[in-house]
């Protein structure tokens, strides 16, 4: 009984450092920054889109997910055979979570000899951060408040 106690306060008190030390813990990779991704391939039909609303280009555009890799970044993929080089970051994928991405390929033959691989990708460059003009912002509308008594009380200068 002491000794099962005593197991669990260790492991509460060694649980706020776990998560860091964990390989699989989603962190956006930073500028030229390596990492060891699996790699899978797919295709689709001519009408597919990406999630940037544009059509999949082979031998250019990847899958990935954007809590690692954001949509619009440009990587290099190197153990990847021919199909090494550098792509863009342009889909994401239902089953594309963590350290994988999805390579466009021409064909369903051309996705089926490619199979699965563990490659490395470098990331070269990042989307940059858009940040919304001050005429762009709007506040969120609240329901504690009623947007009649507010505009009043600017109006009037005072309190609501």
């Amino acid at each position: 009984m002491h000794q099962s106690i005593l197991l669990v306060a260790v492991s509460l008190l060694l649980a706020p450092w776990a998560s860091t030390a964990d390989p699989k813990l989603k962190q956006p990779m930073s500028r030229h920054e390596r990492g060891s991704f699996t790699a899978y391939a797919y295709t689709s039909n001519s009408q597919a889109m990406t999630a940037e609303g544009k059509p999949p280009v082979p031998g250019l555009t990847i899958a990935a997910d954007p809590k690692i890799l954001p949509l619009g970044s440009r990587v290099r993929l190197t153990g990847a055979g021919p199909w090494s080089g550098e792509y863009r970051v342009g889909d994401v994928g239902g089953q594309i979570k963590g350290h994988k991405i999805d390579i466009f390929m021409r064909s369903r033959e051309e996705a089926i000899r490619f199979g699965k691989r563990e490659i490395e990708v470098v990331l070269l460059q990042s989307p940059p951060v858009r940040v919304a003009a001050p005429d762009q912002v709007r506040a969120r509308k609240t329901d504690s408040i009623p947007e009649s008594r507010v505009l009043k009380a600017a109006d009037e200068g005072g309190r609501y």
